[in-house]
């Protein structure tokens, strides 16, 4: 719009310096945050994303608001990636002590799964290993050869779906792993440009 309508856009942009920042509006924040760093004012951007950080400033916000702001390149964003996972406390020795801290543990895990998938898929594939809970690990896994297949990148991808199928006890040849699961680890949770295909076909690695 702005190419044809700069006034038009500038004005709809700033209806968001005073809206209401939640979970519902902070990608529209980040958004026009980039577009006004693309547009040349700096200020315009860092005012909104000033709001967003007093919203939430959780370390993939700080990411976010560092990207929105044009002040990151990869090898950082990599960095703070590396770091979070670090940061993840191993699963507990007894097994019996699994619960709602093993639960926050593999969706902690998940989390960094889908940002590495940014950057390193066979470096996220190596952390959605550590994922306990079966299914997230082989929908996380599924997902991951199927953003190697919108790659072009076809053994990867089938070494990866093979993994998964012989850890699998009964491998449905149509169905994802686990609907619940496939849930839980829902498309819009992975960064853009990264979302995988819509679900997993953990028989073949021919896409539906």
């Amino acid at each position: 719009m702005r190419d044809v309508a700069p006034a038009a856009a500038r004005i709809l942009l700033a209806r968001l310096d005073t809206i209401v920042v939640n979970g519902y509006t902070e990608r529209a924040l980040l958004d026009a945050a980039g577009l006004w760093t693309r547009w040349g004012a700096p200020e315009r951007a860092r005012t909104l994303v000033d709001r967003y950080l007093a919203w939430t400033s959780s370390p993939w916000a700080q990411l976010s608001a560092r990207k929105a702001l044009g002040q990151s390149d990869r090898a950082e964003e990599r960095q703070l990636v590396e770091k979070v996972h670090a940061d993840i406390p191993e699963p507990p020795a007894d097994p019996t002590a699994y619960g709602w801290a093993a639960r926050q543990r593999d969706d902690d895990l998940a989390g960094v799964v889908r940002r590495m998938a940014e950057y390193d898929l066979a470096r996220a594939a190596q952390m959605a290993r550590d994922v306990a809970g079966p299914s997230d690990r082989y929908v996380l896994l599924a997902d991951i050869a199927h953003l190697h297949l919108d790659r072009g990148e076809a053994s990867p991808a089938a070494a990866l779906l093979e993994e998964v199928l012989q850890r699998v006890e009964r491998p449905a040849p149509h169905d994802c792993v686990s609907n619940d699961s496939a849930r839980r680890t829902e498309r819009r949770s992975w960064p853009r440009g990264t979302s995988p295909a819509a679900c997993s076909d953990l028989a073949s690695t021919e896409r539906r």
